[in-house]
């Protein structure tokens, strides 16, 4: 699979800013799937393996705390690295995210050269795609 670009699952409640992110990644030519909520989410990392998960922290049903922590339990394979996106900045969170499985907390609103250059760092060496 030398030719595939990188695969991204955004798990973003808002329809709106789930869209956007999905066409800024697919811009820069990487494949991108939503997931409404943490248990679609989950579902799909059970069938398809994901560079990056971009994970919204407060969604209903299952919200991204739950998702990390099945990723910790279950015999899902884990994406190359889990981004979680949260407005919530409370006091400890990112040592609290980390210990859970978190690779690296993105503040809303996101800071897109941010959101790129991590995207970039999540890429298979074999996509090989032109940035």
């Amino acid at each position: 699979m030398s030719d595939r670009a990188g695969q991204i699952l955004i798990a973003e409640d808002d329809p709106i800013n789930a869209d956007l992110l999905q066409d800024l990644l697919e811009s820069q030519g990487w494949t991108v799937e939503q997931a409404e909520d943490g248990g679609v989410a989950l579902d799909k990392m059970r069938s398809t393996y994901y560079d990056l998960l971009l994970l919204d922290l407060h969604m209903p049903n299952v919200d991204g705390v739950e998702v990390l922590r099945t990723l910790r339990l279950d015999e899902i394979t884990r994406p190359g690295r889990v981004v979680v996106v949260t407005a919530d900045l409370l006091y400890g969170i990112r040592e609290d995210l980390a210990s859970l499985g978190a690779d690296v907390l993105l503040s809303k609103p996101v800071d897109i050269t941010a959101l790129l250059d991590l995207a970039r760092e999540s890429m298979p060496a074999e996509a090989g795609k032109a940035g």
